[in-house]
């Protein structure tokens, strides 16, 4: 079994899409399309593509533009491909990040070709290949041999029973180690399979979710979790399909609207009752997320079109952190909220 490679094209002729399209379904690749700068954006943040092939000139923007900003926070092979034949316009696309460029008209098996080398160069060895090549999956102190139906840690048999194995060895996800260059998480959230105790179920479900505080972070997770799965699917003979419902990319702040939103939360007067203010000692002007977070969306939306935008929250005493199933709001912070987005409107409409 082998992983089928998602292509993002990013062409506003229908005609040329098509054409892709056809071309690389027939080969078992996986394509999506999109016309507009903006919507590429948007999904190559949210399904997370292998390669990208991008047409220079997109209606709501130039296809410059948008490779500078996809390289500001994504390494995914992009191939351009394009009517602007001449040398300054392939080496300006070259240096802002693209991994090959492409003249139209072009021939069906030069661009196959050149697809197979940009994916080529973006891999190493990745856990899917370890399993096929020796039956084991080892990261870190953990090591699964699926052969023997052993698990070790630190060199150590950890003797479990078959039933512990299955659950060590289905659950290899949460051994991925974590980014060593920013925070990232990988949760399991929900894991359903078979009708009873005694039944193999002919089929299972698992609700899994990668977080990173940037998006190459959180690219870098989701590729192993594919990994992962897609081995221990093709170690024990099973297909499997991997559907991403959602995503958000990294975002940052814009200083002059992220100082507003300070300013107005200093300079917000206490109500009729001494209340519905902030202690300027519990303001933090600055902070990481620590995740990416799906308001990244609408901050990238806005700042693609020339808005400002910035990320804020309240804090408040919680009995239990986010995504934990004790995590409730507390109410107590909703009118002072509700005042500090009031002065920052009055602020922005002068």
């Amino acid at each position: 079994m082998t992983i089928r490679d998602k292509i993002l094209i990013i062409e506003d002729e229908p005609t040329i899409a098509n054409f892709m399209r056809a071309i690389l379904e027939a080969r078992d690749y996986e394509v999506m399309i999109v016309q507009s700068g903006a919507m590429a954006s948007t999904l190559i943040a949210s399904h997370c593509p292998d390669l990208i092939i991008l047409d220079l000139g997109l209606p709501d923007m130039d296809g410059m533009q948008l490779l500078k900003a996809v390289r500001q926070w994504s390494k995914v092979p992009v191939v351009v491909v394009s009517a602007r034949s001449h040398e300054r316009d392939k080496v300006a696309a070259l240096d802002a990040g693209a991994d090959d460029y492409l003249t139209k008209p072009f021939g069906t098996e030069e661009l196959l070709a050149r697809i197979r080398t940009a994916l080529r160069h973006t891999r190493t060895l990745t856990a899917n290949d370890q399993l096929a090549n020796t039956g084991k999956f080892q990261t870190g102190d953990l090591l699964i041999d699926y052969d023997k139906h052993r698990v070790y840690v630190a060199g150590v048999d950890a003797k479990l029973t078959q039933n512990e194995y299955k659950l060590v060895a289905l659950l290899g996800l949460h051994a991925l180690p974590r980014h060593g260059h920013g925070t990232s998480r990988i949760c399991v959230g929900r894991l359903e399979g078979g009708s009873s105790r005694n039944t193999v179920p002919a089929s299972a479900f698992m609700a899994c979710e990668t977080r990173g505080n940037t998006s190459e972070i959180n690219d870098d997770m989701l590729r192993r979790a594919r990994d992962v799965i897609a081995g221990a699917a093709a170690m024990h003979g099973l297909e499997w399909r991997l559907d991403v419902v959602g995503g958000a990319p990294s975002a940052a702040s814009d200083a002059a609207f992220a100082d507003l939103l300070a300013r107005c939360a200093r300079d917000l007067p206490p109500d009729a009752r001494g209340g519905g203010c902030f202690a300027p000692s519990r303001i933090r002007e600055r902070g990481d997320m620590g995740a990416s977070d799906d308001a990244t969306t609408l901050m990238r939306a806005v700042q693609a079109q020339g808005g400002l935008a910035a990320y804020a929250f309240l804090g408040a005493d919680l009995a239990a952190g986010h995504h934990q199933p004790d995590f409730d709001f507390d109410e107590a912070v909703l009118w002072p909220g509700v005042r500090w987005l009031e002065k920052v409107c009055r602020e922005l409409a002068g």
